[in-house]
């Protein structure tokens, strides 16, 4: 288990290295069973999805810290949706942020350099 939740988070970290491409070219749909972990985060506003997520426990989810650090003066702007794997559909539990805890060495830096160091946050929503 540890050594599972050390992959995810090593491929966590560095995924936005090798993500240059915006979007998902002849991906394939599939089904929630497959990902149960999965969670998506939206603007409430406009449904865009900001980010994902991976569930790691009744109440937390673990993103990329840049996902909402500089949107910190106000959660409420964002909804995390989970039981899903459509992302054109708002179908699934609707969670709000309670907390969001940053990992301490993120810096915010929005150099490419620094952003790929510790880009970790724990999510805690109201409820799940």
């Amino acid at each position: 288990m540890r050594l599972q939740i050390g992959i995810f988070l090593f491929v966590l970290s560095t995924a936005g290295v090798f993500a240059k491409i915006q979007r998902i070219l002849r991906g394939q749909g599939t089904d929630v069973r497959t990902y149960p972990f999965m969670a998506s985060i939206r603007y409430a506003s406009s449904n865009i999805i900001a980010c994902g997520g991976s569930i790691i426990s009744n109440q937390h989810i673990l993103t990329a810290a840049h996902c909402l650090f500089y949107d910190s003066t106000n959660y409420n702007r964002f909804l995390i949706y989970t039981g899903i794997t459509d992302t054109s559909t708002t179908d699934g539990q609707v969670h709000r942020i309670d907390q969001v805890f940053y990992h301490p060495r993120f810096t915010g830096v929005k150099s490419q350099k620094e952003m790929d160091r510790h880009d970790l946050a724990i999510v805690k929503v109201q409820s799940f």
